[in-house]
């Protein structure tokens, strides 16, 4: 550590990237404020990841006071230079707009400087951009291609949406076998509209054969998350013996969970 030390105050960036992340990720010698002036020195001699880092820490109040213009100049930095990461979270200071006027055409710009550099998120949110028209002209097909890129990234989120485009024929032809192959993929990486999604597919026979306790199982694991609409729709399965058998009791529970939880359908069932 000494020598890494010394190399730093001479200079190396490396050496002074090294302890920004030291002193951030080590639990015994955690320092947030040495963290940030290494990084700091790190960022100002060039290094497009610890500019990044700095815009982090600026946007968050880590090791320094929180500053969103400081972390929008840090970022910037850090984007021009290519930087994933930094394009990704400027396009959410810009689409979030807090502490910043909100901008909808910077904030896609920057997503899809990321997502052309192979950023699966910013892919993503580029594909939401066209698909609403924020920041740029609406666009479906646009918006399929986003998504699809994304969902074959492994993005959850993207595979949900590439889903729903399929199902509904949205900036692609419609193919109902397609879009239960894409609700799969994001149902089984923990997307609770996803699951939703496939357990009615299931209980239909829509694009896949007709399987109750298949349907059961999805809509199963996406109540486990307290999705207010997996919840009632359960509550109705053990009401009506559908994939399980019947029981009143769970029913009443999940419903009124359900209810809890905002969902009308469920609170007039109760």
């Amino acid at each position: 550590m000494d020598e890494i030390i010394k190399k730093a105050e001479n200079g190396d960036i490396k050496a002074q990237e090294e302890l920004g992340k030291y002193y951030y990720q080590n639990t015994k010698e955690k320092d947030l404020e040495k963290s940030f002036y290494w990084f700091l020195k790190a960022g100002e001699s060039g290094s497009k990841e610890a500019q990044y880092n700095l815009g982090f820490f600026y946007e968050t109040g880590h090791g320094t006071p929180k500053d969103i213009k400081k972390a929008l100049e840090w970022y910037k930095k850090s984007a021009k230079q290519g930087f994933q990461k930094a394009q990704y979270n400027l396009g959410c200071i810009y689409a979030r707009g807090i502490e910043v006027e909100q901008d909808w055409k910077e904030s896609t710009r920057w997503f899809e400087r990321a997502g052309g550099n192979g950023h699966v998120k910013s892919q993503r949110m580029a594909g939401i951009a066209y698909a609403t028209g924020k920041g740029v002209k609406q666009n479906q097909e646009q918006a399929f291609r986003y998504f699809k890129k994304s969902a074959e990234g492994n993005d959850p989120e993207a595979q949900f949406y590439l889903a729903v485009c399929y199902d509904t024929g949205q900036g692609v032809e419609k193919n109902i076998a397609e879009a239960v192959n894409w609700y799969k993929k994001s149902a089984e990486n923990g997307n609770s509209e996803a699951q939703i999604c496939l357990a009615e597919c299931l209980l239909k026979g829509e694009g896949i054969e007709k399987n109750e306790k298949e349907a059961f199982f999805w809509m199963n694991k996406s109540a486990e998350q307290l999705n207010p609409d997996a919840l009632y729709y359960l509550g109705t399965f053990y009401l009506e013996g559908i994939g399980t058998e019947k029981n009143v009791e769970r029913a009443k529970d999940l419903l009124q969970k359900s209810a809890e939880l905002g969902n009308q359908e469920a609170k007039e069932i109760l």
